[in-house]
């Protein structure tokens, strides 16, 4: 299967996993609102979040990619499938202690009198919350096993599972509960069980392939490699999700609704990101392990400069479209039930702000994983630190007078920042990640993406004079603005000289349109 149709697999079966994310998420939304449970839910799932970028699909399946990519291609499956017995043996020893304590700490603190309700709430949920992180990261490091042998379907299914939990637990019991607060006990229930198919998709697969679970605690020179890539790698994805935490916390001081603005203006920035950046980074990342490995700089290159390549021509359009139809798109998906206009208006700055971000974002995190297929996790960790700082200094100093508006900006910033230093590190490391002759295809991107936005306009505008305000109008301002955007922006591309690559992915797009 060559690079683009794994991409396209990816891609596709996240497209799927997302949208079921932004139906569970308008579910949510209609019956909870933004009001403090809604806020104190959010704020609750950043723990096992955290824990799983720490322990799961983040820090240890970049190390544990490279080395056991080399197990495969040098010893074989059976050598290999050992090694993962040996990291899934101590992973799960460390996440069941962590999860003992963190319950146990979380008891305690729900306990003490003088904390303001809200504060209760998210000691009581992050309790009963705590324990899906067993079963989340145990499957981002079964899913990456798979998607070294090259099975990417299922591992790309992870999400939708969780998502088809929650959905089911909303429709067949959140609609009658009796408050808001019993809705969130039962979206705590389709978690676990969410989390409980996750981990089990992926083992029957292993299992088919050949893969038998058993307890081995020696740590033998393979594991020992994971160990000494994963240390660094843990502490700069501690930082980052310390950043992400303390944010939501300095959210939670602002207003009972400042959580889950960001978080609602996050998830639609991180749609893109994830269907199609994650898809990308997940499909190339094997092959910068692999060239690097065998020092070949040449198809090195070659693989970087493609995904970056890829990356932009996705993320500069969406871009652009979601900075023209964010207030449309946030009416059609959550101004529904308890959520009203006046959320909408307060969520549409915030969501500009923090979309401007999503190529930093995107860039940083294909930019890490190429450190990572150099087997150094250490500088990622050091540009980590510079980008906590600046991200809690500018948050301290803008959220006094923007408010939670002032968050997102820091967040551009931090990110911005970030992107800039890594991209500087990595070309220091190895010259083959010089993006040579890129800036004429950045441009042209950018100006066909700007573009596309102009013509999006437009179709707002024609929108809003055949059918006035309202969901209807909006309706029609996004299906129309995303048919003619697509459309002017890859006719942009081959105008300003992007035949070659933009008229290949555009090619694979229609033919696998024309196949279903």
């Amino acid at each position: 299967m060559g690079t683009l149709n794994k991409i396209f697999v990816v891609s596709f079966i996240t497209f799927i996993s997302r949208i079921l994310g932004l139906v569970r998420d308008m579910m949510i939304t209609a019956e909870l609102g933004t009001d403090y449970i809604h806020s104190a839910y959010i704020s609750a799932f950043t723990l096992p979040n955290l824990f799983r970028r720490l322990l799961g699909e983040g820090a240890l399946t970049s190390a544990l990619v490279p080395v056991f990519s080399d197990e495969v291609h040098v010893s074989g499956l059976q050598p290999a499938f050992k090694l993962l017995n040996k990291v899934i043996t101590w992973l799960t020893l460390m996440l069941v202690t962590l999860v003992a304590l963190g319950m146990l700490l979380m008891y305690h603190l729900s306990k003490i009198e003088g904390f303001e309700s809200r504060w209760y709430y998210v000691f009581s949920f992050s309790m009963m919350l705590l324990p899906y992180m067993i079963f989340v990261c145990l499957t981002a490091v079964f899913s990456a096993a798979l998607n070294v042998m090259g099975r990417y379907f299922l591992p790309a299914m992870s999400a939708a599972w969780l998502n088809l939990s929650m959905i089911a637990v909303l429709g067949l019991f959140c609609t009658s509960a009796s408050s808001r607060l019993n809705v969130v006990y039962w979206l705590i229930a389709g978690v676990i069980v969410g989390g409980v198919i996750q981990l089990s998709v992926p083992i029957g697969q292993l299992y088919a392939i050949g893969w038998r679970p058993r307890i081995s605690i020696y740590i033998s020179p393979p594991f020992y490699r994971i160990l000494k890539l994963f240390m660094p790698g843990l502490i700069g994805a501690s930082i980052m999700q310390i950043n992400i935490a303390v944010s939501r916390l300095l959210a939670f001081n602002i207003s009972d609704s400042a959580v889950s603005i960001l978080y609602l203006a996050n998830r639609l920035v991180e749609l893109p990101l994830g269907m199609f950046v994650i898809a990308i980074t997940t499909v190339i990342f094997p092959d910068l392990s692999q060239f690097a490995s065998k020092g070949d700089d040449s198809k090195l290159a070659d693989a970087f400069g493609r995904g970056v390549n890829l990356i932009l021509t996705i993320v500069m359009p969406a871009t652009v479209g979601l900075l023209v139809l964010r207030h449309e798109i946030l009416m059609i998906l959550f101004e529904w039930g308890n959520f009203g206009q006046r959320d909408v208006l307060q969520v549409v700055p915030v969501l500009g702000v923090l979309a401007l971000a999503m190529p930093f974002y995107a860039l940083s995190t294909f930019f890490t994983r190429g450190f990572h297929s150099l087997k150094n996790t250490k500088t990622p960790v050091w540009i980590s630190l510079v980008n906590f700082a600046v991200n809690i200094f500018a948050t301290l100093v803008l959220m006094g007078p923007f408010g939670v508006v002032g968050i997102a900006y820091a967040n551009l910033l931090s990110v911005v920042i970030q992107t800039i230093l890594l991209y500087i590190f990595l070309v220091k490391m190895n010259e083959a990640f010089r993006l040579t002759g890129f800036l004429y295809p950045s441009f042209v991107i950018f100006s066909a993406s700007c573009f596309m936005g102009l013509v999006v306009f437009g179709c707002i505008a024609y929108s809003e004079g055949m059918f006035g305000q309202g969901k209807l109008y909006s309706l029609v301002s996004v299906l129309i603005g995303i048919f003619f955007g697509i459309i002017s922006y890859f006719m942009m591309l081959r105008i300003l000289g992007m035949d070659k690559f933009s008229g290949k992915v555009w090619a694979f797009l229609v033919k696998k349109f024309r196949n279903w």
